[in-house]
């Protein structure tokens, strides 16, 4: 892989009892195969492992998609490798996703809903797509390590970094797992890679670029 920043995140950080919420929209394919690869590696160390995959909306058009009630949302818990291969298979036969917008935060709200209990709450991003109910962040509290592809020497798309701190959870990328988001307050700054972003009025703003 290119860019292996599942493998490289998911062996960095031993999370237990996992749910992995994960972007499976057409841009994320070869992200999906690298998830199925670490699985297969993985098999035996996570009996209580859970997913749940979205494509924002199946085959919806982007005007039929309402913020809270896009769908496209499928959970399983994990019963091997050829189960998983499966459920990626069907997730995507359903819809590849339309416009460049995702519906993260529905999928995490859902998503919850669905699993049973799990311990830690990853959920695998395509970088370069924003979240289109990003204003569905004010219903979610628990904490999401949000681990980016796509993000090039530290630049991370604003929404993520906002939902990591919202819900004091954490950020990670193909070189770095930046935890001390959690803590931060309106005014900080945070360096990742190249970039520097600062709390503006309870959002996150880029400030420099090295």
């Amino acid at each position: 892989f290119s860019d292996d920043v599942i493998l490289k995140v998911l062996n960095r950080n031993l999370w237990t009892e996992k749910l992995i919420v994960c972007d499976l929209t057409g841009s994320m394919d070869p992200y999906a195969q690298q998830l199925a690869a670490w699985y297969q590696l993985n098999i035996k160390k996570e009996p209580n492992l859970q997913f749940v995959f979205f494509n924002d909306g199946d085959n919806k058009s982007d005007s039929e998609k309402k913020i809270g009630e896009t769908g496209g949302i499928y959970y399983q818990k994990a019963k091997g490798l050829d189960s998983l291969i499966s459920i990626m298979a069907h997730v995507r036969s359903k819809g590849n996703g339309g416009d460049c917008a995702e519906n993260n935060m529905e999928a995490l709200i859902k998503g919850v809903k669905k699993a049973l209990p799990y311990k830690e709450l990853v959920m695998i991003v395509d970088n370069n797509a924003p979240v289109k109910d990003i204003k569905l962040l004010s219903q979610f509290n628990k904490p999401v390590h949000v681990v980016l592809c796509g993000s090039v020497n530290g630049e991370v798309l604003l929404d993520y970094l906002l939902i990591a701190w919202k819900t004091k959870g954490s950020v990670h990328t193909i070189e770095e797992d930046i935890s001390k988001i959690a803590s931060m307050s309106e005014g900080q700054t945070i360096r990742i890679g190249s970039y520097t972003y600062k709390i503006m009025g309870g959002e996150f703003v880029l400030i420099t670029k090295s």
